[in-house]
């Protein structure tokens, strides 16, 4: 039997490619290719369902670098949770990677509000503020959080309203120029003491300095500083994010009605 070694030129859309057939009346085998591999993206995952599973293992990552700065922007994200039976320390680790921050976990103030790492957490949402998230997972659980250097600390309620710092916040901005300045400031203080945790502030005494206080005996205290157009409060970071919303809300209000607003910052000493 006549034998042929053709050598055939197969063009192709993506190059030229050879093959060799040990008789010209046969068609030459084809080659066995490998399936190709599905590359999963992140539009063909539910982007409300988190993948528990990809997250790495706190030995395998490398922690993110945030800064306190950081945190608190990323407390104003929108965010979404979507948790079923998953542990705590897995959720707040994938929050955590969510926004790229460091989330610090303090197990004796987990103690004390008797819940555990791997307390169970069942949580849907999607499209809201990441802090309402954190509030309204840690409120059931007697847990709060507060912003101690460059990580989110989760503990008990009651060790976070003891972890105070003191900053001096800037008010000049939205003061009346001249005399009047200090007077809108005992408004001001006068507003935040009423509408913001009252029950917190030092008792107002007559041996204590002016504008320290609330009513009921707490340890937060507040004070304007005429020469600086400033305030400094001493409270824990729940309560200084509050005032910190009710000024920025003040400044809207002039804006609102036409009236000149300086830029501001805040100061903290921890």
């Amino acid at each position: 039997m006549k034998t042929a070694i053709a050598l055939g030129l197969c063009a192709s859309l993506s190059g030229v490619s050879l093959y060799f057939a040990a008789d010209d009346k046969k068609q030459p085998p084809a080659v066995p290719t490998a399936p190709a591999k599905k590359t999963v993206t992140k539009q063909d995952r539910n982007p409300s369902k988190p993948v528990l599973d990809d997250l790495p293992t706190p030995a395998q990552a490398q922690k993110p670098k945030s800064t306190a700065g950081d945190i608190e922007a990323a407390l104003e994200q929108s965010s979404f949770a979507d948790f079923s039976q998953s542990p705590l320390s897995n959720v707040l680790q994938f929050l955590g990677t969510q926004h790229n921050i460091n989330i610090f976990v303090d197990e004796t103030g987990l103690a004390n509000a008797m819940v555990d790492r791997d307390q169970a957490i069942t949580f849907q949402m999607q499209g809201v503020r990441f802090a309402l998230i954190l509030d309204l997972m840690l409120e059931p659980l007697n847990l709060d959080y507060a912003i101690r250097e460059n990580v989110l600390f989760v503990s008990s309620k009651d060790r976070i309203a003891d972890l105070q710092e003191t900053s001096v916040v800037r008010i000049g901005d939205i003061l009346p120029p001249g005399d009047a300045g200090p007077v809108a400031a005992e408004g001001i203080v006068a507003m935040i003491r009423h509408n913001i945790d009252r029950d917190q502030w030092i008792p107002i005494e007559e041996a204590a300095p002016k504008n320290q206080g609330g009513a009921n005996g707490g340890t937060n205290s507040i004070q304007f500083v005429p020469d600086a157009r400033s305030l400094v409060v001493t409270a824990n970071s729940r309560t200084h994010r509050k005032i910190t919303k009710l000024l920025a809300d003040l400044r809207s209000a002039k804006v609102a009605q036409g009236l000149p607003v300086e830029g501001t910052s805040k100061i903290a000493a921890r």
